[in-house]
């Protein structure tokens, strides 16, 4: 196996596995989403290509390979996806060029640009950018990075924008609700200096400086009887 240069991964042996008895032999391989050198099945198991157990006693070799799988190489090798994202493409088309989808990335810097270039998913790695690929896809870049021109970004500029409007109005209620509670307690000559305005919970606080007594918290609820906003007194 090591001579076709398949990868070998170490997992548990399978007598810690614990599979249940009824565990079908036969499995329906997931394809919506293909890796070079395992397969998930639809019932939530993966499956390696090849897997050498492990044992405390490195003297024992257990594993497995898997025959009879070229139907399921073939869509592995015809699997094209973008090295950046790990976007998955069918079409062979698309060989070659770019995921131009994904220059808007907050994250992708030019160093990596290459990375967005689509290829087999059994290849690994990218070739850097040629002089002719860089002068038609920096400005490319750099267009989507200063306007994000994809989908995700302009959704996610409109979620921003909702997400504003939203705050906005918020801190507008806050605000009436802080200037109307304190105004009311001004006019009515109560000492606001041991009073704050909690916007988190849109309640008023008494004694947040310094817990009141007993007594005092009293005669503060008689004088708060008719305050039209939420509050609490902290006591000692």
């Amino acid at each position: 196996m090591k001579t076709a240069n398949f990868k070998k991964f170490a997992t548990l042996s399978f007598q810690y596995k614990k599979w249940a008895n009824d565990v079908p032999t036969k499995h329906e391989i997931e394809t919506g989403h293909l890796f070079s050198n395992q397969f998930n099945t639809v019932d939530g198991l993966r499956i390696f290509l090849w897997s050498e157990a492990i044992f405390p006693n490195k003297n024992i070799k257990e594993g497995y390979y898997l025959t009879g799988t070229s139907d399921l190489m073939d869509l592995v090798n015809a699997r094209l996806s973008c090295g950046y994202t790990g976007q998955q493409f069918t079409d062979s088309e698309l060989l070659g060029t770019f995921n131009l989808d994904a220059l808007s990335s907050q994250h992708l810097t030019e160093d990596c640009i290459h990375l967005l270039r689509i290829a087999p998913i059994t290849q690994s790695n990218r070739k850097e950018l040629t002089v002719e690929e860089m002068e038609y896809i920096l400005p490319l870049y750099t267009d989507a990075q200063i306007h994000g021109t994809n989908a995700r970004s302009v959704a996610r500029k409109s979620k921003h924008r909702t997400d504003l409007l939203a705050k906005r109005d918020k801190d507008i209620q806050d605000a009436n609700e802080e200037y109307d509670g304190f105004i009311w307690l001004l006019d009515r000559g109560i000492n606001t200096n041991n009073c704050i305005f909690y916007s988190h919970t849109g309640m008023f606080g008494f004694g947040w400086r310094e817990a009141m007594s007993e007594q005092l918290e009293e005669k503060l609820r008689e004088k708060l009887a008719d305050f039209p906003f939420q509050y609490k007194i902290e006591t000692k």
